[in-house]
């Protein structure tokens, strides 16, 4: 590896994330910045401002705040729950073809009617919907709604992979490197790894420091096995990963530092140190706990 190696050649970002297509329609400059002021205050938890900034875009007919406001109502985020409130701003979105409607509703239906579930997923998918194409993947494995298909279910998988479900990067990264239902390749293996890790997926950088030592899909080299060691250590320490995971993930670099020159020990410690890989964090589900949402109604006035 020559001397002028930085992070970004070694952790090879040739790959982009294909975008989700958005609304052929335009947003308004004003509308825009109200936008993201909602959703800048939902980023930070600040649900109730947020449901404050949604609810005149979504009354004005909005899709994306109608869909926000769906959301929210599911799983009390800054409101009571309440899905008949759900169901109803869901739909006013999927009436204006809003593909994030679509996945929301195939979601929100999947235990209670998994036909309309899946039918929905289809509309979201049309329309390239990562979060429906990720959906119809776990349907094609499971083979409850749909009969079990794992070559359909791969498919959906890297379509949902490559459109931004980082997390089914690192399943396709497991699927070539063990074998499982696609024929063992480690090349692919790493090309899928490598996708998820510079997303910051630890479990990936893990499985590429393995890959990077032991030359298995890729052109064995010390310092990148280091340096993906090194940031899974990181990464796990950011994002909640647990105990065992992280003494693995140290245990790992530890043993290839052991076997580096100072010279190369140096270089790699930088080559983490000089990473701007953020760690992917999975958003918890986050429900109401106003305690108001659970009282009962006021009494009628008098």
């Amino acid at each position: 590896m020559g001397e002028d190696m930085d992070w970004k050649t070694i952790c090879g970002l040739g790959l982009v994330l294909a975008a989700t297509p958005a609304l052929a329609r335009e947003t308004p400059p004003d509308v825009s910045a109200q936008v993201s002021a909602a959703q800048a205050a939902e980023d930070a938890g600040n649900y109730k401002d947020a449901i404050r900034l949604w609810t005149p875009l979504a009354e004005s007919g909005l899709p994306e705040a109608e869909t926000h406001m769906g959301y929210s109502y599911l799983v009390g985020r800054g409101v009571c729950m309440d899905r008949t409130k759900a169901r109803a701003w869901f739909t006013k979105a999927a009436d204006q073809g809003y593909a994030q409607a679509y996945a929301d509703l195939g979601d929100m239906l999947s235990w209670e009617d998994p036909g309309a579930s899946l039918a929905w997923y289809r509309k979201a998918a049309d329309l390239k919907n990562v979060d429906a194409e990720a959906a119809l993947s776990r349907l094609y494995w499971d083979g409850d709604i749909v009969p079990q298909d794992t070559a359909t279910a791969i498919m959906w998988e890297e379509r949902a992979a490559l459109g931004g479900a980082i997390f089914d990067a690192y399943m396709l990264g497991d699927d070539y490197s063990d074998g499982r239902y696609v024929a063992e390749d480690d090349a692919k293996a790493v090309d899928w790894y490598r996708l998820a890790a510079t997303h910051g997926v630890a479990a990936a950088q893990f499985e590429l420091g393995k890959a990077y030592e032991t030359g298995r899909g890729v052109t064995a080299d010390i310092v990148a096995a280091y340096m993906w060691y090194g940031l899974a250590v990181v990464t796990d320490a950011h994002d909640g990963g647990t105990k065992v995971d992280f003494a693995g993930d140290s245990r790992a670099r530890d043993a290839v530092a052991a076997r580096m020159t100072p010279e190369q020990l140096a270089k790699a410690r930088q080559l983490v140190a000089d990473s701007d890989i953020k760690a992917f964090n999975i958003a918890p589900t986050v429900t109401s706990v106003d305690p108001a949402c659970d009282a009962p109604p006021p009494p009628p006035k008098p």
